[in-house]
């Protein structure tokens, strides 16, 4: 499960520069399906497509990320899923998400100056929402971990070790709450937090997973239909 997850991230940090739109659309179509991509990237790579679309689409009966699903799918099917990737879902959830694309932007643009929400902290916030907690600590030459604070970063001693937690209370059965931890390494030569994967463990995996189905299409009618409109054109 946290190789996959790992595999995931990668494809998530390289799939604007991986996805190639189909040579066969003219140009102006190709750059729409790059720029859909790139913006809807995240959340393609977490939301899973169901087996009976899978099966349909592909004849195989397996779960499928949605951005392998999407770019394995012919010319004229990727801008039709295109056209009707927030319709499945609602406007309300867009809205929801581009806020949070917002903010990120906002709170890490000292990390990347452009798409700060595809920093390792602003990829979570934007699946996961805001964590209930944030705690910064710092551990010095002799092992004392201390709290600290991300804007004393500056003077910071750059020999130190600091990191940060981000904690959610997760309640994935009604009887259940549990602590969900993240642990964000800060690199001083960099000037970026990175996501701690040694210290990611099966439960945290699954809660990415669950806080991604927040946006994941509400219903997959419509796009049966034109999936069965396509086969049928095919099958002429």
């Amino acid at each position: 499960m946290k190789k996959i997850f790992i595999c995931l991230l990668l494809i998530f940090i390289l799939a604007g520069c991986y996805y190639k739109a189909p040579a066969t659309l003219p140009k102006e179509q190709q750059n729409e399906l790059k720029s859909f991509v790139e913006k809807y990237e995240m959340l393609m790579t977490y939301t899973i497509v169901p087996k009976e679309i899978v099966m349909l689409t592909y004849n195989k009966n397996k779960e499928m990320d949605e951005y392998n699903y999407f770019r394995k799918l012919p010319a004229e099917l990727q801008l039709k899923y295109m056209e009707l990737y927030w319709e499945m879902r609602s406007e309300i959830l867009k809205k929801e998400y581009e806020e949070r694309v917002a903010i990120a932007n906002k709170l890490f643009k000292q990390e990347r100056t452009n798409d700060a929400y595809k920093t390792d902290r602003g990829w979570i916030l934007v699946i996961c929402g805001f964590p209930d907690y944030v705690d910064t600590y710092k551990t010095d030459n002799r092992g004392d971990t201390t709290f600290t604070f991300e804007d004393d970063l500056l003077w910071e001693d750059p020999t130190v070790s600091v990191f940060q937690l981000w904690k959610y209370w997760y309640s994935p059965t009604s009887f259940l709450n549990h602590l969900i931890v993240f642990r964000f390494d800060y690199n001083f030569a960099q000037k970026i937090w990175r996501i701690n994967e040694q210290q990611l463990d099966t439960e945290q995996i699954r809660f990415i997973y669950h806080q991604a189905e927040h946006f994941a299409p509400l219903e997959w009618d419509s796009w049966e239909q034109v999936l069965t409109r396509y086969k049928e054109g095919l099958d002429k």
